[in-house]
């Protein structure tokens, strides 16, 4: 049985000693591999990638096969970029998550910005 994208954003990791990896905020593929792995936002704030190979089941929670060491995953942060302030209308049926909570993003037409209802605030 497969699981979506959807399903798997927002959802909890957990050790098997039951302390808490973070939350599961996106998906992440590295070019020439062919499996792919969360990308976790740790209790600390930093961003951490897992690969799919150490999760041993996915349901309303994320448990890995051992436990994490945070240092030996995290994820090096893109420099950010300029952004502009104004986005172009989305295609219909586009998504997008916040970077923040993982929670769906809505699109506010009238003032052409993403918004997320969970951490009022626009993304």
């Amino acid at each position: 049985m497969s699981i979506t994208r959807n399903e798997l954003a927002g959802k909890k990791v957990y050790n098997p000693d039951a302390s808490s990896v973070g939350e599961v905020t996106d998906i992440g593929f590295t070019l020439g591999a062919n499996t792919p792995s969360l990308i976790v936002r740790a209790p600390d704030g930093s961003t951490l990638e897992l690969p799919w190979a150490s999760v041993s089941s996915a349901k309303d929670i994320i448990l890995t096969k051992e436990v994490i060491d945070p240092a030996k995953f995290r994820r090096a942060e893109p420099a950010a970029a300029a952004q502009p302030s104004v986005a172009e209308e989305p295609l219909p049926g586009t998504k997008r998550f916040c970077t923040s909570c993982g929670k769906p993003l809505t699109w506010v037409p009238e003032y052409k910005r993403w918004y997320c209802y969970k951490e009022k605030k626009y993304a």
